[in-house]
């Protein structure tokens, strides 16, 4: 697929997110980016899925080699080896995430909303820093009085390539 054709497919049926919609996910890079890990997990569905795939046209995570592929209850442990003096997170790493405006694709399946939105992230440990960037696909869904994360799928640009150890939550 050229590059033009892949722009004006990545257009088709996208537009701004409502505030609340749009609310969420900016959220929950705050949440991200003080290490509010206990409250970042509430933001998500009994049946939520996290997952970053390796290859850039993965669709289904079961069929798909992931960096990162967790359902709710290894989202729990992996927030505890890293909240409970993990090697790798000592000391923590801080970090940085700037975020586009968060896009509703406008055809979706069922009650769901899914929204995509680029983002770039400064992670910084002992004096070094790197960078990740791509793109955030959030799939919510209201439940009860709340909005919640029923799936984040994370698309790094350079997913493909030899990646340092990732030690934050994206």
């Amino acid at each position: 697929m050229s590059t033009e054709t892949h722009v004006e497919s990545a257009r088709a049926g996208l537009c701004p997110a409502p505030a609340d919609l749009a609310g969420v996910v900016l959220s929950e890079a705050m949440l991200l980016d003080q290490r509010a890990h206990d409250e970042w997990l509430t933001m998500f569905s009994a049946d939520a899925l996290y997952w970053m795939p390796v290859s850039p046209d993965a669709t289904d995570p079961r069929d798909s080699l992931c960096h990162i592929h967790d359902d709710v209850p290894k989202m729990h442990d992996r927030v505890r080896r890293m909240t409970n003096g993990a090697h790798t997170e000592d000391p923590p790493a801080r970090t940085a995430r700037v975020l586009g405006v968060p896009l509703l694709r406008t055809s979706t399946d069922g009650d769901d909303m899914c929204l995509w939105s680029s983002f770039h992230i400064i992670v910084s440990r002992r004096g070094e820093q790197h960078t990740f960037g791509g793109a955030l696909h959030h799939r919510l869904r209201r439940e009860e009085d709340r909005i919640v994360i029923a799936e984040k799928c994370v698309r790094l640009i350079e997913a493909e390539d030899a990646l340092p150890a990732m030690t934050v939550l994206f």
